[in-house]
């Protein structure tokens, strides 16, 4: 199969779809904040270990150093839109949890904030922070882990109830039936 050259910023296109969370926090002043996140992933099963990538310039990331703990919020394919728009504005200049309509909940085990209309919540302590290029990789040990009733089935995700949201690349989305959705398009015309 013949392959044509691409420009190197489009690598990350290549390997998208990436599964979208919430990752939410809060710092001193206690205010909640989430960030779109796309770049996750499990590193450890023992111990239970998260990672995400993040630009230091982040808001989020700011919060994260006066409160090391956060909340991966697992998002559902209808959620796209709230996704994007917290991954198009910062916490500095915008209350997301009021202008996306989410609702901020005691997490049971950590300082920082969940979103109750997300799936699953897997809160985290910050383990530790690498820099790695012009991101930061934070590690998050699992302190709990909690999942709407219905969101597994046998053990695994019900696809078919709370289809999966993945990120493909700037504005758009997809699940695990092939649709796309473009929700930068759809809020611009409505």
């Amino acid at each position: 199969m013949k392959k044509q050259v691409q420009p190197l910023s489009r690598f990350t296109r290549l390997i998208h779809p990436m599964p979208a969370f919430l990752v939410s926090c809060a710092g001193e002043d206690g205010k909640p904040n989430a960030i779109a996140i796309a770049w996750l992933t499990p590193v450890s099963i023992d111990p239970p270990l998260v990672a995400f990538a993040i630009h230091p310039r982040r808001h989020s990331y700011q919060m994260l150093q006066e409160n090391p703990s956060f909340v991966v919020n697992v998002m559902s394919y209808g959620q796209a839109p709230e996704v994007l728009f917290c991954g198009r504005c910062s916490g500095r200049d915008e209350d997301k949890f009021a202008q996306a309509d989410l609702t901020a909940v005691e997490a049971v085990s950590v300082t920082a904030p969940a979103i109750e209309e997300a799936l699953a919540h897997v809160e985290c302590e910050v383990e530790a922070q690498h820099s790695v290029g012009d991101h930061v990789l934070v590690v998050g040990r699992v302190r709990a882990v909690s999942a709407a009733e219905g969101a597994l089935v046998a053990g695994f995700r019900d696809l078919v109830a709370r289809p999966p949201l993945f990120h493909v690349g700037a504005d758009r989305f997809t699940t695990t039936s092939g649709d796309v959705m473009n929700p930068g398009t759809q809020r611009d015309d409505a």
